[in-house]
């Protein structure tokens, strides 16, 4: 309803508020003449219902207004429209999308999602990224402000660090182009970003104009993340100045910068005393939460009484430390009232006591040099990342040794030395343990019980290794004697970006299936995805987890690879979740828990997943849930160490990822409350028209969607947990890592032991009639393309 009709609607009330006044008058006047009272009351009466009635009506309008208003806002917030409540959200070549076009929120999906990945980023060193030099183009003062404020304006670029923005302004170069030049084709593959400096551009789709741009505009900046098939065309108006940046460099100048901050912070933090004897992954962790503050001479950095919950670490300047003093006159070194204690410098930390205690801050420390850089921790990170680390530590070393009376046997008596203060002043303080039994154990350690704790991992990861390596050996025995030939296609389970999934049983025994897949060559070398393919068939070939679906066999040819894997005949979650709508939650805990079982075995052996989603789950004939597609999949080495390649579907990929900044399976956390969303509701909560506009939703955060009432508050609280825009604040990557989201009071009651032991009843047990039946799946037409080119190139002498 529109403030016009409102205020039509008030008139019409004081109209006849009027009116009933003058009838009132004359019914008075009447009265009195007539002596007839009870007409005047009667008539009173009425118009008293009619005014309320319409009071009502107006009420129950005006609330209508709100709520739609209301809605718009949200809208609004979430799309970044502009101010006007008409406003249209943008797709990412800055178009109008229509209305009826715009994302609709708990709206079930019914199409696939697909999952895209960049080419894999060279595993460079430091060092050798260091080496590499990017062509600085010449630009005046104008054109480099330009560049800076088109790059702040946009969604996605204005999250760039204003290091990478200098050093992508630097690199950015010079292009010119005719009027009616093509800048940008529909359907061509991208891999340049560009910023308009003179002139003006068209933007059309299909043939028809949608927009025109002038100077200071971002485009086609998708292309910066991956090989993306451009989705509209761009021509020059007139002649056009614009300057452009390749997908390569922009990646290269992303992932420098991350590793240089990374290790200026790792080696920085190894000569503070209360750091220098953690794990290099341990420190990694640590680095992941700091934040740089920059504080000028005279600032207060913390003041005496002020309640503390920062700790920090001086990383460039002077300060100076005062106490309360009234009968201080004041000098160089302090203000009048205050006592001066001592000055600090490059190393030095402060404010150790908030990451421990409530207490009240005892000293002023203020900012002595001209510029003091301090490295900032809150107590919450503190709690998450260092205490975690040494928690998990010291106790895998308290469960190895609490049997062996004899202790001093492990540690020669020349060696033990007693542990630096400050780490037994962390480890005292956080580890919820016997404090007396902790140190008794570190004070017979040597200098650094690293070296023990890696021994203990090394054993632990050995009796897998042997374990896992029998088991592979007794199914390579098993599967030995089969060949391509031996196998008998006899439906198609899927159709992926690669090729496709046939159902197959053996010739010679029809009781047998498995799933094959069948990817195209031609297909992964123009994408250049054969590190990825290679990694899935490593990764898939060593696993043994009831969550994950089993790789038996690869086979290759001159066209194709083949890979052989238990089939799961309860079909695609997805297909599933798209016929029913959504699931309720004891269904959602149930393939959740599944999921982090899955995460679990993964990430204790350094294994990132990077492909969540609805499609890759497949239900065996139990109705357990198990993983599948493990081309984005990725061993870390070594552990702590993140990687930059852009993977993942566009609805389920975490923020670090989008940015370039480098991630790790923290990102497996952020996409398994977005599964959560998507279970509980049908949808993912991240959907935008195209990719960009989903990016731009995702990096407006978790907080900025809304929660349909369908889903629990402790669900909404889990999800929300799972999907913090910082990777170190997410649950699973906290206190006691995975064990934490098992904590939640969403999955109080659920019996995880039962779900390992499979004895757990699943909510949905699929109809299997035979080993051959698909009717789980969705029918799929005969393959009508014709047969790829031979690759006879050798990358695959591995698979």
């Amino acid at each position: 309803m529109s403030d016009s009709n409102v205020n039509m609607m008030i008139t019409d009330v004081s109209a006849m508020q009027d009116d009933s006044n003058v009838t009132m008058g004359g019914a008075a006047i009447n009265g009195s003449i007539n002596g007839g009272p009870t007409d005047l009351e009667a008539l009173c009466q009425s118009q008293a219902k009619l005014i309320e009635s319409l009071k009502l009506t107006l009420e129950k309008q005006n609330h209508e207004i709100r709520e739609i208003n209301s809605q718009l806002d949200m809208y609004k917030s979430i799309f970044n429209v502009g101010s006007s409540r008409r406003s249209q959200a943008v797709d990412s070549f800055g178009v109008p999308l229509p209305f009826n076009v715009q994302p609709k929120q708990n709206q079930p999906r019914k199409t696939r999602l697909m999952g895209i990945s960049a080419e894999p980023q060279a595993s460079l060193s430091l060092l050798e990224l260091m080496e590499t030099k990017f062509a600085e183009y010449p630009k005046s003062q104008a054109a480099r402000d330009l560049i800076v404020a088109a790059i702040l304006e946009n969604d996605f670029m204005k999250n760039l660090g204003q290091q990478q923005i200098e050093e992508i302004t630097d690199a950015m170069s010079p292009v010119s182009y005719q009027p009616d030049d093509l800048i940008i084709k529909e359907g061509d593959i991208g891999s340049d970003v560009f910023i308009l400096e003179e002139g003006r551009v068209e933007v059309s789709k299909e043939g028809r104009v949608l927009h025109t741009m002038g100077p200071g505009k971002v485009f086609g900046e998708l292309a910066v993340l991956y090989n993306c098939t451009r989705t509209a065309s761009v021509k020059a108006i007139g002649l056009c100045k614009l300057w452009a940046i390749h997908r390569q460099c922009f990646q290269s100048i992303m992932m420098k910068t991350g590793l240089i901050k990374q290790k200026e912070y790792m080696e920085f933090l190894k000569t503070v005393p209360s750091f220098s004897k953690l794990p290099d992954e341990h420190i990694t962790k640590i680095v992941d939460v700091l934040e740089e503050a920059v504080y000028k001479q005279g600032d207060y950095i913390i003041r005496q009484g002020a309640k503390g919950v920062t700790f920090y670490i001086i990383r460039k300047g002077t300060v100076r430390v005062t106490i309360k003093d009234p009968d201080e006159p004041g000098d160089l070194n302090s203000p009048p009232g205050e006592k001066f204690i001592r000055t600090l410098g490059r190393g030095d930390s402060f404010g150790e006591r908030a990451l421990t205690s409530d207490d009240i801050r005892t000293a002023n420390v203020i900012a002595h040099s001209e510029d003091v850089h301090c490295l900032v921790m809150d107590r919450d990170s503190f709690l998450v990342c260092l205490h975690t680390q040494l928690c998990n530590s010291v106790m895998t070393a308290l469960s190895c040794l609490s049997n062996s009376v004899h202790l001093d046997q492990l540690v020669p008596n020349d060696n033990r030395q007693t542990q630096r203060p400050s780490i037994n002043l962390i480890l005292s303080a956080f580890l919820k343990v016997s404090v007396f039994a902790i140190k008794l154990i570190i004070n017979r350690l040597p200098g650094s019980f690293k070296q023990l704790f890696n021994n203990l991992e090394d054993f632990k990861s050995k009796q897998y290794d042997d374990s896992n390596l029998h088991l592979r050996q007794k199914l390579e025995e098993q599967f030995e004697g089969i060949n391509l030939c031996d196998l008998r296609v006899v439906s198609t389970l899927g159709v992926g970006g690669f090729g496709r999934v046939e159902l197959v049983t053996l010739v010679n025994d029809s009781d047998r299936s498995f799933a094959l897949k069948v990817m195209k060559k031609a297909q992964i070398v123009e994408t250049r995805q054969q590190q990825h393919i290679l990694s899935e068939k490593t990764i898939m070939m060593e696993a043994n987890c009831p969550f994950i679906v089993k790789l038996f066999k690869t086979f290759k040819d001159s066209k194709y690879l083949y890979m052989l894997m238990e089939s799961c005949l309860g079909g695609e979650l997805w297909t599933i979740l798209r016929d029913r709508g959504y699931f309720d939650e004891p269904t959602t805990r149930f393939y959740t828990s599944c999921v982090i079982e899955a995460f679990d075995y993964l990430h204790s052996r350094n294994i990132i997943y990077r492909d969540l989603k609805p499609e890759n789950m497949l239900l065996d004939r139990f109705g357990y849930v198990k993983l599948t597609d493990f081309g984005f999949a990725k061993k870390l080495h070594p552990p702590g160490r993140k990687t930059w390649t852009f993977c993942g579907t566009p609805e389920y990929v975490a923020p670090e990822v989008i940015l370039n900044r480098g991630h790790d399976y923290s990102a497996d956390y952020w996409s398994l409350g977005v599964l959560m969303f998507e279970l509980l509701t049908g949808t993912p909560p991240f959907t935008g028209p195209d990719p960009m506009q989903t990016y731009t939703i995702i990096l407006k955060g978790i907080n900025a969607i809304d929660f349909p009432r369908m889903i629990s508050s402790n669900a909404n609280h889990l999800i929300k947990k799972l999907c913090k825009d910082n990777p170190s604040e997410r649950l699973g990557y906290q206190k006691d890592g995975i064990d934490d989201i098992r904590k939640h009071k969403w999955f109080d009651g659920f019996y995880w032991e039962g779900l390992r032991n499979r004895t757990l009843t699943p909510p949905i047990v699929p109809a299997v009639r035979h080993p051959t039946d698909t009717s789980n799946f969705d029918n799929y037409p005969a393959e009508t393309d014709p047969p790829p080119t031979d690759d006879n190139s050798g990358w695959d002498e591995q698979f």
